[in-house]
């Protein structure tokens, strides 16, 4: 999910969600709903879930590394 968030200037600039949706990642998504829908609390919203979503997952992988380290 941080790498597609990365990625995000050329899969708006070469693809735009490409054919049919193909191409279409969370925060591209994110930005149709914000700039081309006008739907700003639902564009943040959806933002606020996917931070909470990658601390998250930052917690669980720190968990999943200190108990590596113990054995």
């Amino acid at each position: 999910m941080i790498t597609t968030s990365q990625n995000f200037q050329a899969q708006l600039s070469m693809t735009d969600g490409g054919p049919n949706n193909a191409t279409l990642t969370y925060l591209l998504w994110m930005n149709h709903t914000a700039f081309r829908d006008l739907d700003f609390g639902k564009a943040s919203a959806m933002g606020s879930l996917m931070f909470f979503f990658l601390i998250l997952l930052s917690i669980l992988y720190n968990l999943m590394q200190r108990r590596s380290e113990k054995i």
